[in-house]
C-alpha cells in the first residue's frame, strides 16, 4: 500500500509539470544513461584518465545541447498553438500556424487549427453579413418591433416603434418609464406565445386597427418577450378604395346608360301626355307621374357622380404651408360663426386645396351642432414629430358613432353623408389619422386629425 502511494504520488507529481520539462527530462535520461555506460566501460578497460575527461565533457555538451534543444521546440509549439487559439477564442481569427515546416501529427494538427481559424472567420463574416441584413430590415419594416425581457427593460426597439409610441431608440430602460409601454403590455401579457390578434387600440401617437403578434425568443440564457405591431386601418381602407372604385365604375356605367334614356323617355312621354290627353285629371297625373320619374333619374344620376368624386380623390399634392395662415384665411369663409384659433406658426407638407376642404368641412359641422353664439375652437400642436389638429364644438354631441365614416349616412335632413368620408380619405392619403367622438367631461364633439411633418 505505501509503495502504491508513492507511485501514485509521483504519477501525480510528473503530470503537475509542463510537457516541454517531461520531454526535455526524458531527453535527459535518454542522454545520460547510454553516455554513463560508455564511460563506464571506457573506465573498466583502463582508459586514459585524460580521454575519459575529455569524451565526458562532449557527452555532457551533447547532452545539454539536446535537451535545450528538445526544450526550445516543444516550448515552440506549443505557445504557437497557444496563441492560435487564444487568438481564436478572443474573436481575432487572423493568425495562421506555419504548417509547412513540420511533418507528421504536428503538421497535421497545426494545419487542422488554421482550417478552424479559417472555419471560424467565415463562419463569422457570414454572421455579421446575416445581422447586418437582419438590422437593416428591421430598421426600414414599417412593423413595430419591440421586446423586453422578465425585469420589463427594453431590449429591442426599431425605428417603427419608436415613432409609434413617441418615445426614443434606447435601449435598457424600465417599461415603467415610457407612457405608452405599460398599455401596450397590458395587451401582450393577456396573449399567448405565437398568438395573433386584431384589435381597435390607441397606442401612442396612433389611432386604428392593429395586428399583434407575440413571440419569445432567449437571450444570453434569458427569455425574452418579442412584440409585433402594425397598423393594418391604412391597408383596409386602401383596399376599401379600391374595391370603391372597381364598383363605381361599373356601377355608374350601367346606371348612367339606363337613366339617360329613362329621363329622356319621360320627357317625351309628357309631350306627348300634353297634346293628346283630353281628360284633365288623368292628365295631371300622368305628368305628375312622368315628373317623378324625371326627378328621381336625376337624383340617382346625381347619387353616382358624388359617389364617382368620392372613388377619384387624387393623391395629394405636398408643398410646405404655414398652418397658422391656412386658418387664418378659412375664417374669413364663417364671417357669421366665432371660431377661436389656438396654435402657432407651423410650417407642414401638404395639399393645400385638399386640406383646406377638410378644414371647411369638419368646421361646418361644427358651426351646424353648436348653440347659438357658441364658439368653435380649432387648435393645433407639435406632438413630436406630427401636427395633431383639433376643431371642437359646444353641441349635443354624437349619438351614433359606428356610422360616422359610412358613406351617404346623415342625420342631416339636408346633408349629402359624403363630408366625413372625403375628409377621412385626404387625412389618410397625407398618412395621417381622422377621429371624431364626445368631448369628455363637457357637451360637445371634438374632430381630431393628424399630418406628419416629414
Amino acid at each position: 500500500m505505501v509503495v502504491g502511494a508513492v507511485l501514485s504520488k509521483n504519477k501525480r507529481s510528473s503530470a503537475d509539470l509542463p510537457v516541454e520539462r517531461q520531454l526535455a527530462g526524458l531527453t535527459l535520461v535518454a542522454n545520460l544513461l547510454p553516455s554513463l555506460f560508455l564511460l563506464g566501460v571506457l573506465w573498466y578497460v583502463d582508459t586514459s584518465a585524460y580521454i575519459l575527461a575529455i569524451l565526458a565533457v562532449l557527452l555532457s555538451f551533447f547532452t545539454i545541447y539536446t535537451v535545450n534543444a528538445v526544450w526550445r521546440l516543444a516550448e515552440f509549439q506549443f505557445k504557437s498553438i497557444h496563441n492560435l487559439l487564444d487568438a481564436a477564442v478572443r474573436g481575432d481569427y487572423s493568425f495562421r500556424g506555419s504548417s509547412s515546416k513540420l511533418a507528421g501529427p504536428s503538421g497535421e494538427l497545426m494545419t487542422t487549427i488554421n482550417d478552424l481559424a479559417d472555419t471560424m472567420q467565415r463562419q463569422r463574416l457570414q454572421s455579421e453579413e446575416s445581422q447586418l441584413l437582419v438590422q437593416k430590415v428591421v430598421d426600414q419594416i414599417d412593423v413595430a418591433i419591440i421586446a423586453w425581457d422578465q425585469a420589463n427593460r427594453i431590449k429591442l426597439l426599431n425605428p417603427a416603434a419608436s415613432q409609434l409610441l413617441g418615445m426614443s431608440l434606447k435601449l435598457d430602460i424600465e417599461v415603467e418609464s415610457q407612457p405608452s409601454l405599460p398599455q401596450v403590455l397590458l395587451f401582450a401579457n393577456a396573449m399567448e406565445v405565437s398568438e395573433t390578434q386584431v384589435k381597435d387600440l390607441s397606442i401612442g401617437n396612433q389611432r386604428g386597427r392593429f395586428r399583434l403578434r407575440l413571440e419569445r425568443f432567449i437571450s444570453e440564457g434569458d427569455t425574452n418577450n418579442l412584440l409585433f405591431m402594425t397598423n393594418v386601418s391604412s391597408i383596409l381602407r386602401l383596399e376599401e378604395r379600391r374595391a370603391w372604385r372597381n364598383l363605381v365604375r361599373v356601377l355608374s356605367h350601367e346606371i348612367n346608360n339606363s337613366l339617360t334614356p329613362l329621363k329622356s323617355f319621360s320627357n317625351s312621354l309628357k309631350t306627348q301626355i300634353e297634346k293628346r290627353e283630353t281628360d284633365p285629371n288623368l292628365k295631371q297625373e300622368l305628368l305628375d307621374g312622368m315628373s317623378v320619374i324625371g326627378k328621381r333619374a336625376d337624383t340617382l344620376a346625381n347619387f353616382v357622380r358624388s359617389y364617382h368624386k368620392i372613388a377619384k380623390l387624387p393623391e395629394p399634392s405636398k408643398a410646405p404651408a404655414n398652418f397658422r395662415q391656412l386658418m387664418e384665411g378659412l375664417v374669413k369663409l364663417f364671417p357669421d360663426n366665432d371660431i377661436e384659433l389656438q396654435g402657432k406658426a407651423l410650417d407642414v407638407p401638404l395639399d393645400s386645396a385638399q386640406i383646406e376642404q377638410v378644414m371647411i368641412n369638419l368646421i361646418k359641422n361644427a358651426a351646424e351642432a353648436s348653440q347659438e353664439n357658441q364658439a368653435i375652437e380649432v387648435a393645433w400642436q407639435q406632438e413630436g414629430q406630427e401636427l395633431t389638429v383639433y376643431v371642437r364644438d359646444n353641441g349635443e354631441g354624437i349619438q351614433n358613432p359606428e356610422n360616422l365614416f359610412t358613406p351617404y349616412y346623415t342625420t342631416k335632413p339636408t346633408g349629402s353623408g359624403i363630408g366625413l368620408v372625403f375628409c377621412q380619405q385626404v387625412v389618410e392619403a397625407h398618412e395621417g389619422y381622422l377621429s371624431i367622438s364626445n368631448r369628455p367631461g363637457t357637451p360637445g364633439c371634438e374632430a381630431r386629425f393628424t399630418l406628419p411633418l416629414n
